[in-house]
């Protein structure tokens, strides 16, 4: 997996003095007292990452959020979203990337998405679907869903539970992804495994198609007995 920094994130606002926090290569310890904005770093960088829950409040007067990303593959890429927009404008040094917007879910419809890029950043190129359940049934890997691994809560690392797997629904995708970044392998021909009830209604289907086209068959059948009948009496030769 290509590895990637944060260089450098940046709040601004109109009439706002900016907020600007840069980063070192290695450990990063941001210390101070509560309520002084340590979680608003968190939140915004897993908002440039393609979350769509908003970091903090518009009431706030901060409307823009801006990352410098130094990417071992790309090198530098600069990300820039506007407070509860779908969008994020991107503006790479790479020519391999596409600069402009970039949507930051699929349920937009766009020719770039914000979760492919930083699948590329990280070095995959092709969409890998990984195992979302125990019967092999298939999702693309989830940027969002892998971001988790990269920080942790503050609020949640003192939790009997896991602060990787935050929400049971998305555990064995999420396991399936960090798989796969680590051993190359995502269970690549494993057919889905079918509910009893779906392979059921399946089979049903099909023999219904079976017995509906037997039944057109018996009925042309029938119509060429008839018009050879109605033939019968029918001087071949003289005709």
């Amino acid at each position: 997996m290509e590895n990637f920094m944060i260089e450098r994130l940046r709040v601004s606002g109109s009439g706002k003095v900016d907020g600007v926090i840069n980063f070192n290569d290695g450990l990063n310890i941001i210390r101070g007292r509560s309520n002084t904005g340590k979680t608003w770093i968190l939140k915004c960088i897993y908002y440039l990452f393609s979350s769509d829950t908003r970091p903090y409040s518009p009431l706030t007067g901060y409307t823009d959020i801006e990352g410098t990303f130094l990417t071992k593959r790309f090198g530098r890429i600069i990300l820039s979203r506007k407070l509860d927009e779908e969008f994020v404008t991107v503006n790479a040094e790479s020519d391999e990337i596409d600069n402009g917007d970039y949507a930051t879910n699929y349920k937009k419809q766009s020719t770039r998405y914000l979760n492919d890029l930083w699948l590329r950043v990280i070095g995959l190129d092709e969409t890998i679907e990984v195992p979302k359940s125990a019967r092999y049934a298939r999702e693309r890997i989830s940027w969002t869903n892998i971001a988790n691994v990269f920080f942790a809560d503050e609020n949640e690392i003192d939790k009997s539970e896991s602060i990787v797997i935050k929400n049971s629904r998305y555990e064995t995708p999420l396991l399936a992804s960090l798989f796969y970044l680590l051993t190359g392998d995502y269970k690549r021909g494993i057919p889905e495994i079918l509910k009893p009830e779906v392979a059921t209604a399946k089979k049903k289907a099909v023999v219904d198609y079976i017995d509906e086209q037997v039944a057109l068959l018996t009925e042309k059948r029938s119509d060429f007995i008839k018009k050879l009948e109605a033939l019968s009496a029918v001087d071949i030769e003289s005709e």
